[in-house]
């Protein structure tokens, strides 16, 4: 599971790292989870198209690097 934030993102972090946490407590697999947050980041294809890469290695190969 990849998920993505930012600083910026006032409507969706910090709802995002909780949900991170929250996944994490209850047991979901550290490895299967990443975590993306951008100190610069918004909710826009600007920042999305920056990570959009990683995003496609996490989902789609499986490689999930820490990324927090």
């Amino acid at each position: 599971m990849y998920l993505y934030t930012g600083s910026a993102e006032s409507d969706t972090d910090p709802h995002v790292t909780a949900m991170n946490n929250r996944l994490l407590k209850m047991g979901y697999p550290e490895d299967k989870l990443a975590l993306h947050f951008n100190e610069e980041g918004a909710h826009g294809g600007k920042y999305w198209r920056s990570v959009f890469s990683e995003f496609l290695t996490a989902t789609v190969y499986g490689e999930i690097k820490p990324l927090r």
